[in-house]
């Protein structure tokens, strides 16, 4: 079904899979980008040290093998997350396809 949303996402089909705190684990983002869609998790349900990131690179190795789906990323900005730079950074470097709106209020 090509719709502007398939389309802006480079989706097959117009659905989001919702980021689902300790819920969402790589094993379901893979599973959505092969069925066409754009799977997202939270960047918190990975804390330990290099885990988001080997995520991500798994993941868009994935994403080169099913050029129909997509993933992304939300990322927490509360202030009561101390990881927030570090997934950010990690997220930019990793060039993730897409983030859905952060949760919370950060001021810089």
């Amino acid at each position: 079904m090509q719709t502007q949303l398939t389309a802006k996402l480079n989706i097959q089909h117009p659905l989001i899979m919702a980021p689902m705190f300790l819920v969402s684990n790589e094993a379901m983002t893979k599973a959505g980008i092969a069925c066409g869609v754009a799977a997202t998790f939270p960047t918190l349900n990975f804390r330990k040290e290099g885990e988001l990131a080997a995520v991500l690179a798994r993941l868009n190795q994935h994403l080169a093998q099913h050029p129909g789906g997509t993933y992304g990323v939300n990322i927490i900005v509360q202030k009561t997350n101390p990881l927030f730079q570090q997934h950010r950074q990690f997220v930019q470097l990793q060039r993730c396809p897409c983030t859905s709106p952060p949760s919370g209020i950060r001021n810089r």
